[in-house]
């Protein structure tokens, strides 16, 4: 089954407000804690699906908005985790 260009272009263009503030909820958080916070900090305060916002810190890294800070243990996984501060 194929979805035809023309639903695909609406439902891409139906969902760029939601990026647009998502991405500035992520720096405006940021601009709150100055130490930085890990994808699932922002997660837990912002809420939606990680898999939402992860995409949002690449993109803010390519427009040279964050970086990358260092690493701290998550505690919801366990693993290490990138920690994002602003540029």
């Amino acid at each position: 089954m194929t979805i035809p260009q023309e639903v695909r272009s609406e439902s891409f263009q139906s969902i760029l407000p939601g990026v647009a503030d998502r991405k500035w909820r992520i720096v405006a958080l940021l601009k709150d804690h100055l130490d930085g916070l890990t994808a699932w900090e922002l997660h837990a305060i912002l809420g939606g699906f990680i898999h939402g916002l992860r995409p949002r810190l690449t993109e803010l890294t390519e427009d040279g908005i964050v970086k990358p800070a260092g690493k701290r243990r998550s505690k919801q996984t366990g693993s290490r985790e990138t920690i994002w501060v602003l540029k």
